[in-house]
């Protein structure tokens, strides 16, 4: 089977081949969205920082954590998101008191889970002002992955994300970068401004790259999460011990809603297996099945790589399932559903993101994984390829620079 190809020896003389040592060790400092309360960011940033380590660099994270980020002060961004403004004074007050006490615990939590999984995190930062009067030093700055081009809590974008604070003669790359959309809140002029900085740019959606080629940078590669390039051995030895449980459904939602409910329940039922839920929010307490709620990354790992089935509306979850060999299904979750169709396009599983409650035809159809496996070896060398060598400064094929984006963003809009 093609995925025992990447265990043993094998697997050893792969990342042999994919992870060289590089022709100079640099001091990479990542800024990326690694403090929220979400598995996902924490999960892609470990294997960001694993992977450029793996690569012979020195690395860590900027500790940038936007002070409305920051503990129980994510709640108002919640409040201001969802509109609660314009409900009754009660439930505005229950609302606000019980997304406090949430965000306020799981932000400690995942401040721990950080620190057990070995995050190297420097002095903290709470604004872009703060990173541009006083930058932490590198030779090289990286924007990592997840959502960091697109809307920060309030706001429309930060400018942090974009390196505003790295020093002009440094060397300031992108690796899976993401604006979480097809239209970003940001005028091209201000994005062709603030992407001149960059000499490589790796994106992770074909739509950021289109985004990018339309206003006139071409130096543009599409790259994989971060997540994937780790191998699904490298995930497994992290993970908890095997949990011993009867076959379930894994629940992972991140969106609220009764359609999703709904759905997750007449699968259970069409299958006979019971639901197992897991969730950072205590908002899924009431839901069916069993509720586990903040559980370690390790223990989530475990919980997947164990499920009988994975049924979810978010991007990490849908990936690892994929690096896991798990069968799933994704309902879509809306406007942000580009990352999850750019990758399930890149395996030939578009068909398990769903918009269509109503269609179950996918519960008689397996994924051949065989597939899935050839497909993710070859876009994780070509992955990680394009790393290092955004790190070691190697120019890649592209007919112009981005020095000359506002030129040509100049011809071509006009």
């Amino acid at each position: 089977m093609l995925v025992q190809r990447f265990s043993t020896h094998d697997h050893h003389k792969t990342s042999q081949r994919l992870f060289g040592v590089a022709q100079f060790m640099a001091k990479v400092k990542v800024i990326t969205r690694h403090a929220v309360a979400n598995y996902g960011s924490l999960l892609q940033t470990y294997a960001t920082q694993h992977v450029i380590e793996k690569l012979g660099h020195e690395v860590e994270i900027i500790n940038y954590v936007p002070r409305e980020e920051q503990s129980w002060r994510q709640a108002f961004v919640r409040y201001h998101i969802r509109g609660v403004s314009q409900r009754n004074p009660l439930y505005k007050l229950v609302f606000l008191l019980s997304q406090m006490i949430n965000y306020g615990f799981s932000y400690r939590m995942f401040k721990r889970f950080r620190k057990r999984f070995s995050i190297k995190e420097g002095a903290l930062y709470s604004t872009p002002a703060e990173l541009k009067s006083n930058p932490p030093r590198a030779d090289i700055y990286v924007t990592g992955s997840d959502q960091v081009w697109g809307n920060i809590g309030t706001q429309p974008y930060d400018p942090a994300f974009f390196l505003h604070f790295a020093p002009a003669e440094k060397r300031c790359i992108a690796y899976s970068a993401s604006f979480g959309t097809t239209q970003p809140d940001i005028d091209p002029a201000t994005l062709v401004k603030m992407m001149n900085k960059y000499s490589a740019i790796n994106v992770r959606e074909m739509s950021a790259k289109q985004i990018l080629n339309d206003c006139g940078f071409t130096n543009v590669n599409h790259v994989l999460d971060p997540t994937f390039l780790l191998s699904r051995d490298e995930w497994q030895a992290i993970a908890a011990k095997p949990l011993k449980m009867a076959p379930y459904i894994l629940v992972y939602q991140l969106h609220s809603g009764d359609a999703f409910e709904e759905y997750a329940e007449s699968v259970s039922k069409r299958l006979g297996l019971p639901i197992v839920r897991l969730s950072c929010s205590m908002n899924s307490v009431m839901q069916k099945g069993k509720f586990v709620y903040m559980c370690s990354p390790n223990t989530l790992l475990r919980y997947f790589m164990d499920a009988q089935l994975v049924l979810t509306d978010s991007f990490h979850a849908t990936a690892f399932s994929l690096i896991l060999n798990k069968n799933f299904v994704t309902l879509s979750p809306g406007k942000t559903s580009t990352r999850i169709k750019s990758i399930l396009d890149a395996f030939g599983l578009g068909d398990r993101l769903l918009d269509d409650l109503g269609r179950f035809s996918w519960l008689d159809q397996d994924i051949d994984f065989d597939h899935v496996n050839e497909a993710l070896a070859q876009l994780r060398e070509q992955s990680v390829s394009h790393l290092a060598k955004s790190l070691q400064g190697v120019a890649e094929s592209s007919p112009e620079s981005p020095a000359r984006a506002q030129e040509l963003y100049s011809v071509t809009h006009g």
